[in-house]
């Protein structure tokens, strides 16, 4: 038992971003991989079936995949683990198998780090309604605690780039680790500047921005998400939490599949009247900048992606209005969905395979390829 509870302590660590005791390996990050421009015709030929090939195979351990076109969703699937899949996991937690045997549409999925985008959308949805002045405002306005130094030139662009120059706490020299997460708001606050605001994939400035939200609009995260985008959508949404009430705001999203796609949805209805069409455009555009990470989206090929550990993942085609969404098998461990790392069995969002010792191993650039290929 204690083995399982270590292995699942890693686990949790290592898709989001922690560590602890000695200095702990940066978890396997999105990467930008290039991904194939799509046609420029709307009417473009998809192969759904190439795709669904690869992404719904024994092995890759798929809960739900959908590819939406233009107002149809084209295919849709959802299976449970396979018995080639719970062979290949750890002898310590093939028991835990016996939680993802059934899955379908109405199962939740989690987000991981495609949670990033949504929190993004609702900075936006708050600077439109008034309670955030612009991008550029100095993120100092509202986390008075960088106020009185050079933290004071950090903008609310910077952390949505990840470009804030703050030590990434995440994974230095375990800086955090599992008590970390016990008021992990509280800590990402606390970083000091590194010397540098250059790209760095750091969870704590979404974290941070999840706390701007909620001093900004004076509401609590989840129910100005609520409020302004999800019940908008018609999607049930949960978030995962730290011991002190602090929504994991860069990560911890629970809804189905269908509830992510109703997101992709959106973000590619070009009549939507939640988000205004300024930062909607800078999303789907990238504010005419080359960079791969913007705005809480990955960029590459005519795709706007939101992605995270495991091979979760949204990939909008706006031109197209093509929506794909891929899934791993998930577990919810507690339905309080309270985090705790530092107990004997630690509650943390379980998917897989990072349980088959093989975090991020899903290639979502290869689902994309195999759609857009003749």
């Amino acid at each position: 038992m204690r083995f399982l509870s270590s292995i699942l302590a890693v686990v949790f660590l290592t898709a989001c971003g922690g560590g602890g005791g000695a200095a702990a390996p940066e978890p396997a990050t999105p990467t930008p991989t290039p991904v194939p421009t799509p046609p420029p015709t709307p009417s473009i030929e998809l192969n759904i079936d190439a795709a669904f090939e690869y992404g719904m195979a024994d092995g890759r351990y798929t809960q739900a995949m959908i590819v939406y076109q233009d107002g149809d969703v084209l295919r849709s699937e959802y299976r449970g683990i396979t018995t080639n899949e719970t062979a290949n996991l750890p002898a310590a937690v093939s028991a835990l198998s016996l939680f993802y045997l059934v899955r379908n549409e109405n199962d939740f999925v989690h987000s991981w780090s495609v949670g990033k985008s949504v929190t993004s959308v609702l900075i936006g949805i708050a600077i439109d309604r008034g309670f955030i002045e612009e991008l550029d405002q100095s993120a100092s306005d509202y986390i008075n605690e960088w106020a009185d130094d050079a933290r004071a030139n950090i903008t609310i662009r910077n952390l949505l780039d990840m470009r804030s120059g703050l030590i990434n706490n995440d994974y230095a020299n375990g800086q955090f680790g599992p008590t970390g997460y016990l008021d992990y708001t509280g800590n990402c606050i606390n970083r000091q500047l590194r010397g540098n605001n250059s790209f760095e994939y750091i969870n704590c400035d979404y974290q941070v921005l999840g706390e701007i939200l909620e001093r900004a609009t004076g509401q609590d995260f989840m129910r100005f998400a609520d409020d302004e985008l999800f019940s908008k959508i018609g999607a049930e949404a949960y978030m995962w939490q730290d011991a002190s009430g602090n929504y994991h705001t860069y990560s911890g999203l629970d809804m189905t599949a269908n509830d992510f796609l109703e997101f992709g949805k959106f973000l590619v209805n070009d009549n939507q009247t939640i988000l205004s069409d300024d930062y909607r455009q800078e999303i789907l555009t990238r504010s005419g900048t080359t960079r791969t990470y913007n705005l809480g989206f990955w960029y590459g090929g005519g795709l706007v992606t939101a992605r995270g550990a495991d091979g979760q993942g949204i990939s909008m085609d706006n031109e197209n209005k093509v929506v794909v969404i891929r899934n791993s098998l998930y577990y919810v461990t507690s339905q309080d969905r309270v985090l705790d790392v530092t107990t004997s069995i630690p509650t943390v969002p379980l998917t897989l395979p990072a349980l088959a010792g093989g975090s991020n191993d899903f290639d979502f650039t290869e689902v994309l390829n195999r759609l857009y290929s003749e």
